[in-house]
């Protein structure tokens, strides 16, 4: 049970990516079948011996997102940003007429160590990461990464006016995975992106995408298990991972300290080639980063296909977006590869 608790000097909350969520989930189990029905697995919960140990319960859950839904007018459908359309981007769902459960919500730490699931039972809304984040919230985490968190953090930030309990929850401050941040608007990915928090380091808040690996081939079984006996399966596959990460811990960290600084000094000395190549000074380069930064912070234009170039301003910003967007990916394209440009 111990391998469930990790002490770090720097812990980095990070939640669970969207695409393999929905792999651990539960068939309807009917009681025809000689298998615990539905309504009764709640009772039977006391069967599992690692009740509430990683997986929360579910009661506590569901009085959390009751709670969560009766304070705040939820915004109906999906969250888009850019030409992406995010499923995980939502604060209402229906729930799946044929699955018990409809997935797992994981948080990791920035080193891959499992800390706590829940069940998802209304897809993939925000009050399972935000009760993922309260739990965790005395690890005093600097940041919470997530894929989508640039419709997550506004979310977080109305809830936590109205319910003053939260509040604590946004000293954090948010993170937008730097791999799922290139499907994002381009002035979203400078804002949101983990590659542009001060303090984030090299952090690519895509750890989490390991887990999902791990965990998802426990669906293979799982999803014919009792609700006890699932509970106490992934328990212990989230335990053998730990103690499996905590083994390794000491080469993983001096691995990403080597690269770090290798990194630094080529970025340094590149960023020192660039300023001779346009004979700019330092006060010069502060002021384009202020620049760009303004600009990422204006206002977003539509971008949806019915409104997109309606207005002047409207094409103009969206012109300059692609534009930027196009240059960066290809400017780091060039760099991965060891191309000048």
């Amino acid at each position: 049970m111990h391998h469930l608790r990790k002490t770090s000097s720097a812990v980095v909350l990070l939640s669970l990516a969207q695409p393999a969520r929905r792999k651990c989930w539960l068939f309807q189990q009917m009681e025809t079948e000689s298998y615990i029905a539905f309504a009764e697995t709640e009772a039977l919960m006391i069967l599992a011996f690692f009740k509430g140990v990683f997986v929360a319960e579910d009661s506590a859950v569901s009085r959390f997102v009751d709670t969560i839904q009766k304070a705040v007018k939820n915004t109906q459908g999906r969250g888009t940003c850019g030409d992406s359309q995010w499923t995980a981007a939502r604060e209402t769902s229906r729930r799946a007429s044929k699955l018990d459960e409809e997935g797992m919500e994981v948080a990791v730490c920035r080193h891959g160590f499992l800390l706590k699931a829940l069940n998802m039972y209304r897809g993939e809304i925000f009050a399972y990461p935000l009760y993922l984040q309260r739990e965790l919230m005395p690890a005093k985490a600097q940041f919470f990464a997530m894929d989508v968190a640039c419709k997550y953090w506004p979310y977080l930030e109305k809830v936590a006016s109205v319910l003053p309990a939260l509040q604590e929850l946004t000293t954090m401050k948010p993170f937008l995975s730097v791999m799922h941040a290139r499907a994002h608007a381009t002035k979203c990915e400078i804002n949101w992106s983990g590659r542009n928090q001060e303090g984030a380091g090299t952090t690519a808040g895509e750890e989490v995408e390991q887990v999902n690996s791990y965990l998802s081939r426990c669906a293979l079984t799982t999803k014919y298990m009792s609700k006890a006996a699932r509970v106490d399966m992934l328990t212990l596959h989230a335990m053998g991972w730990n103690e499996k990460k905590n083994l390794s811990l000491h080469q993983a960290l001096s691995t990403r300290y080597v690269k770090t600084c290798q990194r630094l000094h080529d970025e340094t000395a590149r960023l020192a080639d660039l300023k001779t190549e346009l004979d700019c000074t330092d006060e010069v380069v502060s002021q384009w980063l202020s620049d760009v930064k303004e600009w990422a912070a204006g206002e977003t234009p539509d971008t949806s296909r019915a409104s997109q170039g309606t207005t002047h301003r409207g094409l103009q910003q969206s012109i300059e977006g692609l534009y930027l967007s196009v240059r960066h990916r290809k400017r780091t394209l060039y760099r991965q590869n060891g191309i000048t440009i």
